[in-house]
């Protein structure tokens, strides 16, 4: 479990967007960044994934704003309804 210390108004070392919690989860488990997405509903979530520099996705929701996301993010933005239309996108072979 990943959970930020600092409050909101602390400088962000692990709060989203910053990359950190990923970037220690993909060395401890060994994973592979190509192989990683960042799913999430609020573009803080979004920007954590690209800092990390792994692939994001969007899902609708009050907080995900991509028109207020960098424009080359929000260009290549995926955004799906909900994690499962996310998951049964990639059974069907997409990316």
């Amino acid at each position: 479990t990943c959970i930020a210390p600092e409050t909101s108004d602390e400088p962000r070392v692990y709060r989203k967007p910053s990359p950190k919690f990923i970037l220690d989860m993909i060395e401890k488990y060994g994973l592979d960044p190509r192989q990683c997405y960042m799913a999430g509903d609020a573009n803080s979530d979004v920007m954590a994934g690209v800092n990390a520099g792994i692939r994001a996705i969007g899902l609708t929701g009050l907080r995900l704003k991509p028109e207020e996301l960098p424009g080359e993010v929000a260009a290549n933005l995926p955004v799906f309804p909900d994690l499962l239309c996310f998951v049964r996108h990639l059974q069907a072979g997409g990316r």
